[in-house]
């Protein structure tokens, strides 16, 4: 078994190291292409290497903070190039901008490159080697044919990694609109104020208030602390428990010190089978009254799906004309009691805010006539979607068919481009869209 996976530690490493040269090698003839459906063609291996080295870097056998950063880097290199990509596709050429950003990038993507050359010359010379020194896969590292591990005066393959690490920095040079750019790591709530901090008491009042909406009177205060502190939604966490619960029985809830919302609570009973189980149509009833009292606008199921007697539950908000599906809040509840064991509300706060919104440019009419011929559909209304870079789209939703299939197509209300499909799957609680 240790041969085997010294064998697959050699093959990720050297799959890497070929990436990295075949990377540079892409960026450097994307820099001088003036052929936009072979610069498309270029930016589309560009993806596919990007991603390949993040595969086999996650398959290394290394446990360190720099092999997340290198990871993430290519993650964004490839979710960049597939941006660019869409531009080239959409017939429009490489700005200056892009141009500039490229050569930035591919200088670090060299650096890295001269970084694994170095290594790979070091265990070709029989100095370090990719073995697991006899220890699990998730205990393994890269480690010295000889030597102690922590000689920190040593040469270790780790070095390297720390050193590719130092070299892709969190500079600005990815600030671009895709699901990896650093603007998304960067995102703050929209509807509450940072800096703000609405106190421990008033936070507490809020929390135990939310408690007895989700599981009745008498949870007493057990625990608090303080968390994500550094993070988009800092808060403060209470700890309730019971008197007439189990000892292992105990309720969470996360209130933000701005605004003091409600961001997450959970309730540690487990869900039983029970021969006269809730009916689903109460158990809803429940959540609309939930919402309802904790101050929510009307809000809209938009999935359902049952897993070990929980009924797993997505709301989006609603006015009554346009969906929101960005100010999203996702509820588990028990379907022996209906009652609530987990409410997760931080996309809500994260997106929510007052919007406003102008008319689409494309009529309902219009976008359903961009549809294809063979699409049956059922209904249509306005949603409000969210792209991967953060950005928000009014489009004109259809829930259509295609035989025995089912779909949903969401057309850009202004440009009347498709926006996205999903599909509708098929499982034994009733089903679920995916992309």
């Amino acid at each position: 078994m240790t041969a085997f996976l010294e064998n697959e530690y050699q093959r990720s490493f050297y799959t890497l190291v070929r990436s990295a040269n075949t990377i540079d090698g892409l960026m450097g003839k994307a820099m001088v292409s003036n052929d936009p459906q072979h610069g498309l063609s270029l930016m589309n291996d560009l993806q596919q290497q990007s991603f390949t080295e993040v595969s086999s870097l996650s398959t290394l056998p290394l446990e360190s903070e720099s092999l997340v950063r290198v990871s993430s880097y290519f993650n964004q290199l490839g979710d960049y190039a597939s941006t660019l990509a869409d531009k080239l596709a959409a017939g429009q050429s490489l700005s200056s901008e892009d141009q500039e950003q490229l050569n930035n990038i591919r200088a670090k993507i060299q650096e890295v490159e001269a970084i694994v050359t170095r290594l790979e010359a070091e265990i070709a010379n029989g100095n370090l080697a990719l073995i697991t020194d006899g220890r699990t896969p998730l205990q393994g590292a890269i480690v010295e044919v000889a030597g102690e591990l922590d000689d920190a005066s040593m040469d270790s393959p780790m070095n390297y990694f720390s050193e590719m690490q130092d070299r892709l920095s969190l500079e600005a040079e990815m600030n671009y609109d895709g699901a990896y750019s650093i603007h998304m790591s960067e995102r703050v709530a929209k509807s509450l104020v940072p800096g703000e901090d609405v106190g421990r008491e008033a936070a507490l009042q809020t929390a135990s208030e939310f408690a007895q909406l989700m599981a009745g009177e008498g949870w007493q205060l057990a625990g608090e602390s303080q968390i994500g502190i550094n993070s988009a939604i800092p808060a403060y966490a209470f700890d309730f428990s019971h008197p007439d619960q189990e000892q292992n029985v105990s309720l969470r809830v996360v209130v933000s010190k701005s605004g003091g919302k409600v961001i997450s609570a959970y309730n540690s009973r487990s869900a039983t089978e029970s021969e006269t189980p809730m009916a689903d149509t109460d158990i809803l009833a429940k959540i609309d009254e939930l919402f309802a009292a904790a101050g929510y606008p009307q809000m809209e199921l938009i999935s359902r799906k049952t897993d070990n007697n929980r009924l797993i539950l997505k709301y989006a908000a609603t006015d009554g004309e346009i969906l929101y599906y960005p100010d999203s809040v996702q509820i588990t509840a028990a379907q022996d009691t209906g009652e609530v064991l987990a409410f997760w509300a931080q996309d809500y706060w994260m997106n929510t805010s007052d919007r406003d919104l102008e008319d689409p440019q494309i009529t309902a009419e219009d976008a359903q006539g961009g549809l294809h011929s063979s699409l049956s559909v059922d209904s249509g209304r306005l949603a409000l979607v969210m792209d991967e870079a953060g950005k928000e789209i009014l489009c004109h939703e259809f829930r259509a068919k295609n035989g025995e299939e089912e779909y949903m197509v969401y057309i850009d209300g202004t440009s009347g481009n498709e926006h996205d499909i999903l599909s509708r799957m098929t499982t034994e609680d009733g089903g679920f869209y995916t992309r």
